[in-house]
């Protein structure tokens, strides 16, 4: 028998509670036979009090969940074949004028393996000791001052003209971390990412009135 997710009896409570002195708590009530479950998770935590004793044989995650690992072969190559891919869906939903859907793939998936491919770049750089933090928020200490400004060219505003201006930005600058990261791990580089950025670029200068994304009028 199926049961679906909002039909099954809650184990766990949370209470996210804002102050007006502008303290915060996250408070999380669960059942002392979940306490394996809640230490596997990645976040780290400290154990304040233990009066039962119920923790000291369980091991309890107290590193940093933002630590860079320096990628594989196969990680790096995935991470470029996905950037490249979903980057043909940005400039079709652009040429169709789909700004929602335009903005979601460009900031999703697109914008997750350029900082995925910008952390390892720094990774590299700092011999894998910097740390980015959630949501890359430190990355601007870390990166060279030239970078910086190349990423900072990725970030449009609603305009489709400038959308485009940074979308195609967010293609060189992966094209860039992708030749140096690949030189400093003495990886295999893929070789599409010029090809596929002619096609972006073909089709940005495709008129509306196409009935086609490719120039030849195949699909």
């Amino acid at each position: 028998m199926f049961v679906p997710p909002s039909a099954k009896k809650r184990e766990s409570y949370a209470y996210l509670m804002l102050f007006t002195d502008g303290n915060r708590i996250d408070l999380t009530l669960t059942p002392v036979s979940l306490i394996p479950e809640s230490l596997a998770q990645e976040e780290p935590r400290k154990i304040l009090l233990d009066k039962d004793d119920r923790l000291s044989s369980l091991e309890v995650n107290t590193g940093n969940p933002y630590r860079l690992v320096a990628p594989g072969q196969q990680a790096f190559l995935d991470c470029a074949n996905e950037f490249w891919w979903v980057s043909t869906y940005v400039a079709k939903a652009l040429w169709r004028q789909e700004l929602p859907l335009a903005k979601e793939m460009m900031d999703g998936p697109v914008r997750k393996m350029l900082m995925l491919m910008l952390t390892w770049h720094i990774g590299i750089e700092s011999d894998f000791t910097a740390d980015p933090g959630k949501g890359g928020r430190n990355i601007e200490q870390y990166v060279e001052s030239e970078m910086w400004n190349k990423l900072l060219l990725t970030y449009p505003d609603g305009k489709y003209e400038q959308i485009w201006t940074s979308f195609l930005a967010m293609c060189a600058l992966f094209e860039e971390l992708t030749d140096r990261i690949a030189e400093s791990l003495q990886f295999e580089k893929p070789t599409y990412g010029k090809d596929i950025t002619a096609y972006l670029k073909q089709i940005e200068q495709l008129p509306k009135a196409s009935e086609s994304t490719y120039p030849s009028g195949k699909q």
